[in-house]
């Protein structure tokens, strides 16, 4: 299985409507995904503000593999924060797929903290 930074940021803002559906298979998708992303990628989703604030100030010298990879990194990590209000939405349905959506709000958790 070869999921790339490019691939999973193209993907992880199209989690957002399969957490939506109404059919639990896409939603389980849609969190094994997110979850993949997250542990696959948790140090430079960790480090993503300070590369992204490195960028903003001019750059990160002449590295532009490292400035684009600073830039998906931080488009994954907007993209999963906003899964927030569906995790929260799963978890109080109960079911059972509320585990994962506290699973996946515990590695957001961990995404933020320093």
């Amino acid at each position: 299985e070869t999921l790339t930074l490019e691939l999973a940021a193209a993907l992880t803002p199209l989690m957002r409507d399969l957490l939506k559906s109404p059919h639990a298979s896409y939603v389980d998708l849609a969190l094994r995904f997110a979850r993949t992303v997250a542990r696959r990628f948790m140090s430079l989703l960790k480090s993503a503000p300070e590369a992204m604030e490195a960028v903003r100030r001019g750059g990160i010298g002449v590295d532009l593999v490292g400035e684009e990879r600073a830039t998906r990194a931080w488009s994954c990590v907007n993209a999963l924060e906003a899964l927030r209000p569906q995790l929260d939405a799963i978890d109080r349905s109960g079911g059972e797929l509320a585990p994962r959506a506290r699973e996946m709000r515990g590695l957001l958790d961990q995404m933020g903290a320093e």
